[in-house]
């Protein structure tokens, strides 16, 4: 009877073990995440500029 309590305890630690893992795996990943879109997102950004151009009537093109 003692076995199946220790090996009953064993499982329960084999369990908690893997789920911590598997939670450290997640909360990395979504460490990872963040940091990638954070630094990257500035990649999103447009920049538009307004520049004002004359062109008189008289000019001829074909030269140019």
């Amino acid at each position: 009877m003692n076995n199946i309590l220790k090996r009953n305890k064993r499982e329960k630690r084999f369990q908690f073990y893997g789920l911590f893992a598997v939670g450290l795996a997640i909360f990395l990943l979504l460490i990872l995440l963040f940091k990638i879109f954070s630094t990257g997102f500035s990649a999103f950004n447009q920049t538009y500029l307004g520049v004002k151009i004359q062109i008189e009537k008289n000019v001829n093109l074909s030269k140019i």
